[in-house]
């Protein structure tokens, strides 16, 4: 056994560390059998609360965070590879988990916020009711630098220009396509979208101290006035023909 592995050892094993309000035990510190001066190292972290939710990039973070002040107190820096525990448990395999609370407080919150909403065409200003749901298989995923949240949402109630309106079936496809499009080149209204998201996890997903992990809110629109849609992205604008 090297000196550094001693003396990793010793520091790292001989004490939990605290970051962010999350509990830090390494549990093993190895050298690793490939490589000169690297270690295999195994944490387990400890949540704030039992089952809350987590992302474990996070952890990641904290965990070269400790490292990084090890390496300037004992004077030596390292490669390492990590695995993680969570409460004494393998992690998710996505490596993100929404407790079934917070995934309740998200779709509530989304849905009292915005029940209706306008968007502008070339002409008019068209405003609508939105119902949203989440999105059966997947509500939330990671993907690359962001946890996505998939919801499907149902169109109603129409009105252009303050004058109720309604859709033509025959052309519903292509509304809904319309819409998705203006709702998420709307940066006003995909930014409060993830604003809700930050509010509601921002407690137990704490992603202000990393960088290149967001919220993102993602929808599908499934239904107009109770029709069942497949949003067509090729059209570009809302026209007089759509509605009567």
């Amino acid at each position: 056994m090297s000196n550094l592995s001693k003396i990793a050892k010793k520091v790292l094993m001989s004490q939990p560390f605290f970051e962010d309000g999350y509990e830090y035990q390494f549990v093993s510190v190895e050298e690793d059998k490939e490589f000169d001066g690297a270690f295999d190292l195994t944490i387990n972290v400890i949540l704030p609360k039992k089952g809350q939710s987590y992302c474990t990039a996070i952890f990641s973070n904290h965990i070269h965070n400790i490292l990084d002040n090890i390496w300037g107190y004992i004077g030596s820096s390292f490669s390492y590879s990590e695995t993680i525990l969570v409460d004494g448990e393998e992690p998710t395999e996505s490596g993100v988990y929404i407790s079934p609370e917070k995934q309740s407080m998200v779709l509530s919150s989304i849905r009292k916020k915005f029940k209706r909403t306008e968007i502008k065409t070339k002409k008019n200003y068209l405003s609508f009711d939105i119902f949203w749901n989440k999105e059966d298989k997947d509500f939330y995923e990671l993907n690359d630098v962001y946890i996505d949240f998939n919801f499907t949402i149902q169109l109603s109630n129409f009105e252009i220009n303050g004058k109720r309106v309604t859709p033509s079936i025959k052309l519903s496809d292509e509304i809904a396509g319309v819409i998705s499009d203006e709702l998420y080149d709307n940066d006003s209204f995909r930014s409060n979208v993830d604003d809700t998201l930050y509010t509601v996890l921002l407690d137990e997903i704490n992603l202000h101290n990393i960088d290149d992990l967001y919220l993102q809110g993602r929808w599908h629109i499934t239904k107009i006035d109770g029709w069942e849609v497949f949003p067509k992205g090729w059209v570009v604008d809302i026209t007089d023909e759509m509605f009567t």
